[in-house]
């Protein structure tokens, strides 16, 4: 990530993610970032890949025992 991503228009947006699909199960995705969320993402915006990609996997790892899980219906 040696730049941040263009800007996108409005006309370029699909729609909008509410739930992800993983191994059989849905997950529900927040609009607000949480502290510890913000504050992963100001570290990993200025640090180098690997410790930035270690950062990320800790944070994954916390995030993976807090979140709400369900069965995926259809």
């Amino acid at each position: 990530m040696a730049a941040p991503d263009r800007p996108v228009t409005e006309s370029e947006l699909l729609g909008r993610v509410s739930h992800l699909i993983r191994g059989g199960n849905c997950i529900a995705v927040t609009t607000e970032l949480s502290v510890v969320a913000k504050l992963m993402a100001k570290i990993v915006g200025r640090c180098f890949f690997p410790a930035a990609r270690a950062l990320v996997y800790l944070h994954l790892m916390v995030q993976a025992s807090e979140e709400s899980v369900l069965p995926c219906q259809g």
